[in-house]
């Protein structure tokens, strides 16, 4: 062994030669230490940023316990991956639909009949929209001379979209019940630009009035049937 170390190392001493050995033994094993790491030796300092990428990391080796609550996006996921969780709050209230109301009466007032004559009774000012339409006309008939005849229109825009017609009783000399006549009126219609909806009416006789007119209107989004 003594004469191969000399003819390795020629004639040095055998102090520095056993030295040298020594180093390159050190060496070594410093290099087989950088390559073979103990367990639980690799921290977050020894990783590089961006190093560990997706081939990196085996099949379902992150869980749930590893994610942070709330990193996760919708995008994150396809289709159906999700299941159904309990449903969210409710959303904002959105804009309130066209339902507003009109109404006009004639109240204590009185309109004395016009024989043989259209009589506008009641007028309502309505802004652009669709309408569920009502009204309602009292006649009166003060003629003790015969029975007569009368009806009422409602219109909307000036298009008739409801009428009524039926017989009033004399007034004196018969049955007093009888001397009064209801037109109801009901119809749905639709204004492209602000106008009124009106009754009309008409009657036979020269002596008596129309009382207790009304109109309402409740505007609505849409109207459905025929």
């Amino acid at each position: 062994m003594k004469d191969r170390i000399k003819r390795a190392f020629g004639r040095g001493r055998y102090a520095n030669v056993t030295a040298t050995l020594a180093l390159v033994v050190a060496l070594g094993g410093t290099s087989y230490a950088a390559i073979t790491l103990p367990n639980n030796s690799v921290g977050t300092r020894q990783i590089k940023r961006g190093g560990v990428r997706g081939s990196d990391i085996a099949r379902n080796a992150v869980g749930s316990g590893k994610v942070r609550n709330g990193s996760l996006k919708s995008e994150d996921f396809r289709a159906g991956q999700l299941p159904a969780g309990a449903q969210g709050p409710a959303g904002a209230t959105g804009a309130r639909g066209p339902s507003d109301g009109f109404f006009v009466s004639s109240g204590s007032d009185v309109i004395v009949f016009r024989a043989n004559t259209n009589q506008t009774v009641a007028t309502l000012r309505l802004p652009a929209g669709k309408f569920i339409l009502t009204a309602k006309v009292v006649a009166n008939n003060n003629d003790d001379r015969a029975d007569h005849n009368y009806g009422c229109s409602l219109l909307l825009g000036g298009r008739v979209v409801d009428d009524f017609r039926d017989a009033l009783e004399l007034d004196i000399g018969r049955d007093l019940s009888d001397d009064r006549a209801v037109a109801a009126l009901t119809a749905g219609g639709t204004l492209a630009a602000a106008g009124t909806a009106d009754v009309v009416c008409r009657t036979t006789s020269d002596s008596g009035n129309w009382l207790a007119r009304s109109i309402t209107a409740v505007q609505v989004a849409a109207l459905n049937g025929a």
